[in-house]
C-alpha cells in the first residue's frame, strides 16, 4: 500500500481553514481516530486531513506525533497563509528549514527533508487552476519550521487578510493539490542564488523538467566564507532526496559568494546544471 500523504491545518490560520473547508468537499472523508485533540479524516487509506490549535511552525516534529495515530507519512503538506510586508497577492509553494539562525520555528542550521517533485507537481497544477486570479504564482526558497523528518512542504495563500479569506484563491490551491502530477522524468536540482521569491526557479520547474527541491537565496550566502558557503550548500543537497545537480541563478547572485558558491559545488563533488541542458516541458 501506498504510503499517505498527510495535509496538516491550523485553526489560528484563516487561509489554512479556507483551504480546509475546500478540502473537506472531496469525496470520502471518513473519520480514522484523533490527532491533535481534533477528528483526524481519512479517505482511499492513502491521504489524512488533520487540524492544528497552536502555530504550526512552531509544531516540531509533527510526524512523530502523527505516526501515533495514523500509518507513518511518506509526505506532509501544510496548508497555510503567507504574510509579506509587501502585500504581494501570491499562491506559493515551499520547503522547510533555516540555514541560520530558527527565529521561525525549526532548528538553527537545519532543513528539513524537501519533495522536489510534489513541490513541483502542486506548483505547475496551481498554474493552471490559480490562472486568471490575479495571484502571483511562485515558489518561495527554504525558509521557517517546524523541523520534520519527513519530506514537507508548505503551499500558501499571501499576503493578507482578504487574501487569506478569498475563496477562488483557497479553491484553486486544492484543485491542485487534487490534481497535481509527479513527472518521473524531472530533474532534481538545489537552486542557488535571487532573493525569498524565486521566479527563476519557478520559471525553470513550469517550463522544463526539472524540480527544485531545496532553494538558497543570495542573502544566505552573502558575506560568508568558503566554508561557510559549502556549508549551506551541503545542507541544501544532503535534504534534496534524488538531487542530480545545483541551478545557478547567474545574475541572482554576484561578486565572492558566486565564486564560492561555484567551488563549493565542484567540492561537493556535484555540477552546476544549466537551463539549456533541461529537457523542455
Amino acid at each position: 500500500m501506498t504510503s499517505p500523504v498527510l495535509y496538516i491545518s491550523c485553526s489560528q490560520d484563516e487561509a489554512s481553514m479556507n483551504m480546509r473547508q475546500h478540502m473537506l468537499g472531496w469525496e470520502g472523508w471518513e473519520e480514522a481516530g484523533e490527532l491533535w485533540g481534533s477528528p483526524l479524516l481519512m479517505r482511499n487509506g492513502t491521504e489524512y486531513l488533520a487540524l492544528m490549535s497552536d502555530e504550526h511552525i512552531y509544531h516540531e516534529e509533527p510526524d512523530v506525533e502523527a505516526a501515533k495515530a495514523m500509518p507513518s507519512p511518506s509526505l506532509l503538506i501544510f496548508l497555510s497563509r503567507h504574510r509579506s510586508e509587501s502585500g504581494a497577492r501570491s499562491l506559493t509553494v515551499h520547503p522547510l528549514g533555516n540555514y541560520g539562525e530558527n527565529r521561525f520555528g525549526g532548528r538553527a542550521k537545519a532543513l528539513v527533508p524537501s519533495a522536489p517533485g510534489e513541490m513541483a507537481a502542486a506548483l505547475r497544477a496551481l498554474a493552471g487552476t490559480g490562472a486568471g486570479l490575479g495571484y502571483n504564482i511562485t515558489y518561495e526558497v527554504t525558509h521557517h519550521g517546524p523541523h520534520i523528518a519527513t519530506p514537507t512542504f508548505f503551499i500558501e495563500i499571501g499576503s493578507g487578510e482578504k487574501e487569506w479569506k478569498d475563496r477562488e484563491a483557497g479553491k484553486a490551491i486544492v484543485e491542485a493539490l487534487s490534481s497535481r502530477d509527479v513527472d518521473p522524468g524531472d530533474r532534481i536540482l538545489v537552486g542557488i542564488g535571487g532573493g525569498h521569491y524565486a521566479p527563476r526557479f519557478t520559471d525553470i520547474a513550469l517550463h522544463k523538467r526539472a524540480a527544485f527541491g531545496h532553494m538558497v537565496p543570495s542573502y544566505a550566502l552573502e558575506g560568508l566564507d568558503q566554508d561557510g558557503v559549502e556549508a549551506a550548500l551541503r545542507l541544501a543537497m544532503d535534504a534534496t532526496p534524488g538531487v542530480e545537480g545545483f541551478y545557478l541563478h547567474k545574475k541572482g547572485l554576484k561578486g565572492e559568494a558566486k565564486r564560492h558558491a561555484r567551488a563549493a559545488v565542484e567540492s561537493l563533488g556535484s555540477s552546476m546544471v544549466g537551463s539549456g541542458e533541461l529537457e523542455e516541458r
